[in-house]
Order: C-alpha cells, then structure tokens, then sequence
C-alpha cells in the first residue's frame, strides 16, 4: 500500500483519532469522527493536510461525512474511520491492542525472584492496562512510554527483592538496567511507583530508595540479646554483655541455647524501653527503623533460619501493617503479632483524621493471617481508630525475665 508523508499536526490528530476509535470498538461506545480541518489553517500546510486527507479515504482508511443541509451537502465535515488497520499503516504503526499488549509484555517478561517484588509486578501490570486501555497515563507513562516504564519497574523490583544493599546508585543501575545513569536520573518515578504501590501519601511517604539500602554503604543493625556475631579475621562479639550494638550484617550468629524467638521492633522509643523496662534472656530484639532495611532483613532471616520464633511490634495503622507486609516479603517468613491486636487497638487507640490507603490493605485483607482482621476493619470504616506504638508500654513475650534491668542506660541513640 502506498503511504504519504503526513504533516506532522494530522500525524498527531489522526493517531488520537485511530486509538480513540479502537477504545471504541472495545467498550461499544458512539464512534467517533475526525473534524475537517480548521479553516484558519491556510497556505501550504493546508494544501499538505487536504492532500494527505484526500489520499487517506482513496486508500480507504478513512471516508468522508458531507454536510446534510443541500447548499453544503459537497463540503467534507468530518471524517470516519473506514478501515483501522489501513489507517494505523498509514500512520506507521501498529494497533493499540497490539502496542498495549507488547508493553504489558516487557514487563512481565521482567525477572522478579521474590514474593513481593512479584505482587509489586502484578500491580504494575494491571494498573497500566486498566489505564492504557481507556486513554490514560499511568503515572506519567502513557503507551508509547512502555519500554522507559518497564525500565523503572526492573529497578524497583530489584530493591524490593533486596539487589540494592549496600550499593551505590550507579553501580546498582549498572547492573540492574545497563545504565549508570538511569537511577539517578529516574529516582522520582522510582519513588513515586514505590510510594504508590505501598498506599502512602505522598508527603508520609518514607524514602524508599535508602529505606532498601540503595546509595549508602551497608548501615549497622541495632541489636540486643543473647547473640554472638562472629566476623572473618575479627573476634567474635557478645552482644548480650551491653544493652545493644550495632551490628554489620555480613556476620555469622549465633543465639544462646536459652533463646526462643526474634522480636523486630519498629520505633526507637518503644526498641529502647523494651530492652531496658522488660528484658528477655529468651529473647533477640531488632529495631527496624520503620521499613527495615536490606541489612535488618539480611539478619532477621538469619535468626529466623537458626530455629528462633519471629514475633513484630509495630504502629496499629495502615502504614504500620505496609511496612510489616514488606518485611515478610523480605525474609519470605510471616510474623507473629505482639501488643498488635484488634481489641487492644479498640481499646486504646485513638480517632483518625487520615484516611487509609487501600492498595496494600486489600491485599492483607484477602489473605489469612494475624493482619487480616485489622485490615478489614480499616477498610470497612470512614473513620478509624489508630494506635501509635509509642502509646503503649512494653511487655515481656514469654514472661517477667530474670535478667536485671540495664542499670544508667544510655540516654539517646549512638551516633555513627
């Protein structure tokens, strides 16, 4: 089939004109025209537009509405598609269905080789196809954009499944998408997708770039308990001799016999009045930080891998399940509640004027587990009840310990 170079304006309109009347044919809406050209388009850009026009319905990829008044029943009004394929060839590309279709396919074909950086995956794809198909931009990425988008979701799958630790933005870019400079330059959007998938607003979202270890070297892990970290060429550290250290991740530990269970630990205040107010001989404590870090996580699942129970303590909110639901994500474990009930947060927590994001809580809420039953109540609800952790006093998992309480703790947090 013979094709004409189209003025670039027509190019721009007929393309709209060609996927919208493809939305069409989908969802049975009216079908839609094209306009005739305006008559302030004048000169030579006319003459183009009125050729190519012209050359589009001999073709048969378009054909020409008259006006139904006698005295203008000669004069074009507007334009219906005749054949889509036709047009789209005359376009130089291909359907929409198609082009949605291989974008869709870039992205699944993306390697994610842990639970939630899949289910992070999933939402992507379904998200953009909800909004590819009628017209829209998901977050900025439009269909064209597919191969820039999938580009994003291989980074942001990578620091989900913990790739980023410890690495700096244009090694980890390097190696995740060819690139040194491509994180750098698409950080935002990085974000914006995490921020998004995660259900936080956009001014409480967390930094989830450091959050998942991405540009800093690997960050020291709060840690209290009977624990002995052993480290290549170094002496082995026994954690239980102070009230806490800071520990790098890349060691081997290894928990006293005594030691039944891990408990992750998500504000500071709440981490140190624990280890001081109610000390556990059977217990490991880790502070978390908010969304653990790749170094946390890395640790956690090492305890978790010598035999210990893992229980969680945490704000009673949406975002204090988000960050829970990423973390078992993290080490492929769920958790166990403690001091993170429904009744006790009737009980105790206090009105909410913000409003909970639903993403990650339906997911929970479709699931078994100790999280179900709260994420239900914060999506049945207009106005929930929220606890803050630091609103509760800590209490022993097992029971009151023998072990004394730290005598003149330190009174803030280490620098380092």
């Amino acid at each position: 089939m013979t094709t004409i170079d189209l003025p670039e304006a027509l190019q721009r309109e007929l393309c709209k004109f060609a996927d919208k009347y493809e939305r069409a044919t989908w969802s049975g809406a009216r079908e839609p025209t094209l306009k005739s050209p305006s008559p302030t388009l004048i000169g030579q850009e006319r003459e183009r537009t009125d050729a190519a026009l012209e050359h589009l319905c001999q073709t048969r990829a378009l054909k020409p509405v008259f006006g139904r008044r006698r005295d203008q029943a000669h004069v074009i009004e507007r334009y219906k598609v005749a054949d889509l394929e036709s047009l789209n060839e005359q376009l130089s590309r291909s359907l929409l269905g198609d082009r949605i279709e291989r974008g869709l396919a870039s992205i699944s074909h993306i390697y994610a080789d842990r639970a939630e950086a899949r289910n992070f995956q999933d939402w992507v794809i379904r998200a953009a196809a909800e909004k590819w198909r009628t017209g829209q931009s998901f977050y900025g990425y439009r269909i064209d954009n597919a191969l820039a988008l999938s580009k994003v979701v291989t980074v942001a799958t990578s620091l989900i499944a913990g790739k980023g630790g410890g690495k700096t933005i244009r090694k980890f870019s390097t190696e995740s998408v060819r690139d040194s400079k491509f994180v750098g330059d698409h950080q935002s959007k990085i974000q914006r997708l995490l921020v998004a998938y995660y259900g936080f607003e956009p001014e409480t979202a967390p930094d989830f770039l450091s959050k998942f270890g991405l540009g800093t070297p690997a960050a020291p892990v709060f840690v209290s308990g009977q624990l002995k970290a052993v480290y290549d060429g170094h002496a082995g550290i026994d954690v239980g001799e102070v009230p806490f250290v800071g520990l790098p991740p890349n060691g081997a530990f290894s928990p006293a016999l005594a030691v039944k269970a891990v408990l992750t630990i998500e504000n500071w205040e709440s981490f140190y009045r624990h280890i001081v107010e109610v000390p556990e001989r059977e217990v490991i404590v880790l502070y978390t930080g908010g969304f653990a870090s790749v170094e946390t996580a890395s640790i956690l699942e090492k305890l978790i891998s010598a035999g210990l129970d893992w229980f969680h303590w945490g704000d009673i909110d949406p975002y204090g399940l988000a960050i829970i639901q990423a973390l078992e994500g993290a080490v492929g474990q769920p958790s166990k509640p403690h001091l993170m009930s429904l009744e006790r947060l009737h009980e105790i927590g206090a009105w909410a004027d913000r409003p909970a994001n639903a993403k990650v809580l339906q997911d929970l809420a479709d699931r078994d587990g100790w999280m179900q039953d709260l994420a239900q109540y914060f999506l049945s609800e207009d106005r929930t009840r929220w606890l803050e952790q630091e609103m509760q006093d800590p209490e022993p998992i097992f029971r009151p310990s023998n072990v004394k309480p730290v005598e003149n703790p330190p009174s803030e947090k280490p620098l380092y």
